[in-house]
């Protein structure tokens, strides 16, 4: 479900786990888990990837994970706020009038160190595509 908060789009991906095993996968609080979402939104016009670029400073950083039985699930809190999510501009002239556009979630967790360390799951999803209305005031 999509909405409008100020100058901010809130909205919620349900990561679940469908193996047979526990998952783990990072938090977005920290440097390891706060890029690993990304977006792809159609349009009439065209495709657009949405993903974070706003710098962080990282004044407390460790590497933090959510743990996922099977058949459980987390749910991540996203808010498409134009300062961390700039792309979103596109959008707005992209989708002049509003229309309804498709979007999906792609989630991507590069292996490193430290996803080894703590078996963390490491790969890349993607989630269908749904049909929503943006209506941004950007």
């Amino acid at each position: 479900m999509l909405y409008e908060s100020s100058d901010k789009i809130i909205f919620h991906v349900l990561v679940k786990n469908v193996s047979d095993q526990e998952v783990r996968i990072w938090k977005d609080w920290n440097s390891w888990g706060y890029n690993n979402i990304s977006f792809q939104i159609q349009t009439n016009r065209e495709s657009i990837r949405i993903y974070k670029t706003q710098d962080r400073v990282w004044n407390k950083n460790f590497p933090d994970y959510w743990s996922i039985k099977p058949n459980e699930f987390v749910i991540l809190n996203v808010n498409f706020d134009v300062k961390t999510w700039p792309k979103l501009r596109e959008l707005n002239r992209s989708n002049p009038k509003n229309d309804q556009v498709k979007i999906k979630c792609i989630y991507e967790v590069k292996e490193n160190v430290e996803s080894k360390k703590y078996n963390v799951w490491t790969g890349s999803i993607e989630s269908p595509f749904v049909e929503v209305w943006f209506y941004p005031d950007f």
